[in-house]
């Protein structure tokens, strides 16, 4: 399959090639996703934008030794060094050796800058119209961090602040690639631009890659990674076992499992639906107490799209519906229903 190097690693190139603007790609750790990335916009001679969720993960990456274009410099015989542009981000340059110091010292441009999102708002107005590629590693949180209020706004906030109004002027918009792990399904991301039915429905038929072109997006999963293979029998996935919850993460890229109760399929004609939000609707039979929630959404009330101040509303109106959930008197159409709304439920 293209998507793969006979190496093993992403074929970023062929990721960059399907032409689209925004491209997302999940896999098992170790593919090569933000090696292959960072690799490629050194080889197109691109200005990228680096960024992590938090200022702490930031300020890790920024220190060279756990910095990822060390193993890059390495393989391709190069030096490099930071310097800060503020106390939240960070230029990156190609480095010399000066012969009277010893030191490194920068050279040229800048081929990169880093930042957080979760500190982006605090570094705008900065004129980043040398910027091609936004470069977001690890976008998908792990379950033991904490969120970033309005996160996936933040994250439409710092693009806006880049792209600017460069397509009004005939350029191209900044291309960008999120990268991660498959550490949860219900990703602020993916819950706010209403593809976690699409990344389900992928893992379940199979399919590697989507591609959305009315909104130049494409979706890449890296299940089939054949690095992920071959970590099976290495000292972690051994102790781990093969069918962990973690391994199951780390190797097969599978989504951890959140919540799964009572999933049954039900004639929505018996239904009246009585209020949607983000890519559920909540429904109540017409003769019964009882309950269903599908991602069948047409004919209800009222619609909400997910963000943080309509799941204030939605929970404020539709307080009930938890205590249905806790009572065990709701139904479910699949177990991503079920996850989606435990997650507007919160």
């Amino acid at each position: 399959m293209k998507l793969f190097l006979k190496s093993g690693y992403v074929n970023m190139e062929y990721i960059k090639n399907m032409g689209c603007t925004f491209n997302i790609v999940y896999g098992g750790r170790g593919t090569g996703k933000t090696y292959g990335t960072l690799k490629m916009c050194l080889e197109d001679k691109h200005t990228i934008m680096l960024t992590r969720r938090t200022q702490t993960q930031l300020d890790i990456i920024n220190k060279k030794d756990f910095s990822p274009y060390l193993s890059i410099a390495n393989d391709l015989d190069f030096e490099f060094v930071s310097q800060s542009v503020t106390k939240y981000n960070t230029a990156i340059y190609y480095a010399n050796i000066d012969e009277e110091t010893g030191k490194l010292v920068p050279t040229g441009f800048p081929f990169a800058y880093t930042s957080a999102l979760s500190t982006f708002s605090n570094i705008r107005g900065f004129d980043a119209s040398y910027i091609q590629d936004w470069v977001y590693d690890e976008f998908i949180p792990e379950l033991h961090e904490r969120p970033i209020k309005d996160e996936a706004d933040a994250f439409f906030n710092a693009y806006e602040t880049m792209n600017r109004n460069r397509e009004l002027k005939g350029l191209p918009p900044i291309k960008v690639y999120l990268l991660s792990n498959s550490n949860r399904l219900s990703s602020p991301i993916f819950l706010k631009l209403n593809i976690v039915d699409t990344v389900s429905k992928m893992k379940v038929s199979g399919e590697r890659v989507f591609v959305d072109r009315k909104r130049s997006l494409a979706i890449f999963d890296l299940e089939d990674s054949p690095i992920s293979i071959r970590k099976q029998e290495t000292a972690l996935y051994k102790l781990a076992e093969s069918n962990s919850s973690f391994a199951q993460m780390s190797l097969r890229n599978q989504f951890f499992k959140e919540g799964f109760g009572n999933i049954r399929s039900r004639n929505l004609k018996e239904f009246t639906p009585v209020v949607s939000f983000g890519e559920i609707t909540i429904y109540q039979h017409k003769n019964r107490n009882e309950w269903y929630v599908s991602m069948h959404g047409q004919g209800a009330r009222e619609k909400y799209e997910y963000n943080d101040a309509n799941k204030k509303r939605f929970l404020r109106k539709y307080y009930y519906i938890w205590d249905l959930y806790l009572e065990n008197l709701l139904e479910f159409e699949s177990p991503i229903c079920e996850m989606l709304l435990t997650e507007y439920l919160k």
